[in-house]
């Protein structure tokens, strides 16, 4: 498969494997003042379903970025790669998004548990989305079958 397209679609899965644990993050009660869809949705003023979309696309742009740069990323694996890319991703969010959402540098305005949060989501997300790009786009062994003999 086509890299750009691997990266959009493990983009895709890796948003829907943080959103797995951002539902269960809720139901548990961790972290009750970190909304990561809620609060994109006050801040585009947009309904919570938008919210959402929107959330599997930003999934989908970092995913086809992270097609683009994994070449330029250090680590052995695609998921540690993925691990670091989403690192970087984190740090963006914490010095760009947080302070733009009103939530402060870092996030620290929610408390000082919202960056370890949101560092343990984003390095989830990385992982997921080397995994997945590694799956949709390395190249499968071909082995020919073996001939079964008959005697």
């Amino acid at each position: 498969m086509n890299r750009y397209l691997g990266g959009f679609i493990a983009g895709v899965g890796a948003a829907g494997a943080i959103s797995l644990l951002i539902i269960a993050k809720s139901l548990i009660g961790i972290e009750r003042q970190l909304e990561l869809i809620g609060m994109p949705s006050r801040m585009l003023g947009v309904s919570l379903g938008s919210a959402w979309a929107i959330h599997f696309a930003i999934g989908a742009v970092w995913g086809l970025v992270f097609a683009f740069a994994i070449r330029w990323l250090p680590g052995k694996s695609y998921a540690a790669r993925g691990v670091e890319f989403g690192v970087v991703v984190w740090l963006l969010m914490m010095l760009i998004v947080m302070p733009a959402a009103g939530a402060g540098l870092f996030g620290l305005n929610l408390g000082v548990g919202s960056p370890i949060t949101t560092f343990a989501l984003h390095a989830v997300f990385g992982a997921a989305l080397g995994s997945f790009f590694r799956r949709l786009t390395a190249p499968h062994s071909r082995r020919p079958r073996q001939q079964l003999h008959h005697a």
